[in-house]
């Protein structure tokens, strides 16, 4: 889970990075979280983990890369009630 989750997400967030830092050019990245990052859930500890682990890899690198332009954002899906 650890290598998927947050290992997969920091080679690719890191390359993107590389190569946009290099060429002096802006760019966005979206990284995909979980809401049991902040709160954890039984069974769910090795997941929790790696994605409280993207959660700071995407607020680090917002504030490292965003003034080279780099926009750096963490979506977190969840299930909404509304009025249907």
């Amino acid at each position: 889970m650890v290598d998927i989750t947050l290992t997969g997400t920091w080679f690719m967030t890191r390359e993107f990075g590389r190569r946009h830092l290099a060429a002096g050019t802006p760019g966005s990245i979206v990284n995909i979280g979980a809401s049991y990052a902040w709160t954890g859930g039984p069974g769910f500890a090795h997941s929790a983990a790696a994605k409280a682990g993207v959660k700071n890899l995407v607020e680090t690198l917002a504030v490292e890369w965003g003034p080279y332009g780099i926009q750096i954002n963490g979506l977190v899906p969840a299930c909404s009630r509304t009025p249907t």
